[in-house]
């Protein structure tokens, strides 16, 4: 004899439900991006390993780049060493300002349309020394409870100068403000002078092997948005964790002053042209007195500088946007059934009876 088997329709309907339940199971991640790039697909970067619906845990009154005191700032110990003189090796021993700023920023969790929500993702802790020291130091903290933000975004740092008394060239022409820092291929005093006599950096003199310093032989290449360069990068960060920068731009003579706005972004994994400022500090040097950090509001005025900024430093084709969401999407997925789906289906048939047994005798 043979048994055959066969499911009646009740079945098929609890069979298709628990389908059901297994696609949305299968859309168990999201994709935070840009609302000027909603078209991007992420789905092939990480996904599936950040839960949708997550929640994101705003402070109580924690608002977006609210100053949370005075005390308790620390900095980094990964140095950039961003122009003479250099980080000075005494910088925790020396007087100076400490601010930390809590770093909120919204974001929209969920569906498309929804409200956006003001959240806490983590901490900028600054330091600027009290002349005649001249050095900036800030470190980004991802809180740990955002930590999944890093599988869809990078994040770096954008500085700007804004007023400047003794400014910079580049290829022999003074830098129109604002800048992004440092511009396209660097600044001219990263360069030697090959000409005698001496006249000046010119453009073909802009090159990795004619820097005067190997601290500048990545940025001589670089084209890129970013306060750092990409092995400074790879340096100096701990992905997910902690991202610091810092500066010691040389004091302008006759009590000139520098202006620089420092600015935290986020650029969404997969896009190349297109960043989101999260939060930002101005600070100044000069031999009268340095200024700063203090906050500077986030907003479309902010993203319109900064865009000023990279056109004035030759970093072509990049969207800046002060007024950007971080926006959390479903991704969709394949209708599967895990191993629970799978036991729970079995005893759903045995236990219904919905089964039907017939006995043929041949």
């Amino acid at each position: 004899m043979k048994l055959q088997f066969s499911v009646a329709p009740t079945s098929c309907l609890v069979v298709f439900a628990l389908l059901g339940l297994a696609r949305s199971a299968a859309a168990g991640g999201c994709v935070i991006e840009l609302p000027l790039e909603r078209a991007t697909t992420l789905a092939g970067i990480g996904a599936g390993s950040v839960t949708v619906g997550r929640p994101l845990v705003m402070p109580a009154g924690a608002e977006r780049g609210v100053v949370e005191g005075t005390t308790g700032a620390t900095v980094s110990d990964a140095k950039k060493y961003n122009g003479p003189p250099f980080f000075p090796p005494d910088f925790d021993t020396q007087p100076k300002t400490t601010t930390s700023f809590s770093v909120t920023t919204p974001v929209v969790n969920g569906q498309r349309g929804r409200a956006a929500i003001n959240t806490f993702i983590g901490t900028i802790d600054t330091a600027l020394l009290v002349q005649p020291g001249h050095t900036m130091s800030a470190t980004f903290t991802l809180d740990p409870g955002q930590a999944f933000l890093c599988d869809w975004y990078d994040f770096h740092w954008v500085q700007i100068i804004t007023q400047d008394d003794c400014k910079a060239k580049v290829a022999g022409v003074a830098a129109s403000l604002p800048a992004v820092d440092t511009p396209a291929h660097g600044w001219d005093y990263m360069y030697n002078d090959l000409d005698v006599p001496p006249d000046g950096i010119q453009a073909d003199e802009r090159v990795a092997s004619n820097t005067n310093d190997s601290t500048w032989d990545d940025d001589a290449v670089d084209t890129l948005p970013w306060y750092h360069t990409a092995p400074e990068e790879a340096t100096d960060f701990t992905d997910c964790d902690k991202y610091p920068i810092d500066d010691t731009p040389g004091n302008c003579p006759a009590a000139g002053r520098t202006t620089f706005e420092t600015y935290l972004v986020a650029r969404a994994k997969g896009s190349t042209t297109s960043f989101c400022l999260l939060a930002g500090f101005e600070w100044s040097v000069s031999t009268a007195g340095n200024t700063g950090p203090t906050e500077i509001t986030i907003d479309a005025a902010a993203g319109t500088r900064v865009q000023s900024g990279l056109g004035n430093g030759s970093i072509a084709g990049w969207t800046s946007s002060g007024t950007c969401l971080l926006t959390c999407l479903p991704i969709v997925g394949a209708p599967t059934l895990g191993p629970v789906g799978v036991v729970l289906l079995g005893l759903f048939v045995l236990a219904t009876g919905a089964a039907s047994w017939r006995v043929l005798r041949s």
